[in-house]
């Protein structure tokens, strides 16, 4: 039993080890968006429109680091308002 737990600590230990660190330039994750997979993105200049089939939502990127909800539209009753969406 000892010879087990010892076999699975090397081997956990040298998987965690393998595990890529991120690297330098690589994009960092802001946040996330609460509708499920993302299909469809399109950027045009400042505005970037991400969409997955049930929800649109459009964001201002002018300041990449904090982007802002401009607008949101829902089919199907797929969407839930939150405190921080916009009316």
């Amino acid at each position: 039993m000892k010879k087990v737990l010892i076999g699975l600590f090397v081997i956990l230990s040298v998987w965690a080890g393998a595990v890529p660190a991120y690297a330098d330039g690589c994009p960092e994750m802001l946040g996330r968006w609460g509708y499920g997979l993302t299909f469809d993105v399109a950027a045009d200049e400042n505005y970037v429109y991400v969409g997955n089939g049930t929800a649109l939502r459009i964001f201002n990127i002018s300041d990449p680091a904090h982007p802002a909800s401009l607008a949101k539209k829902c089919w199907m009753g797929s969407c839930g308002r939150s405190i921080s969406d916009p009316q």
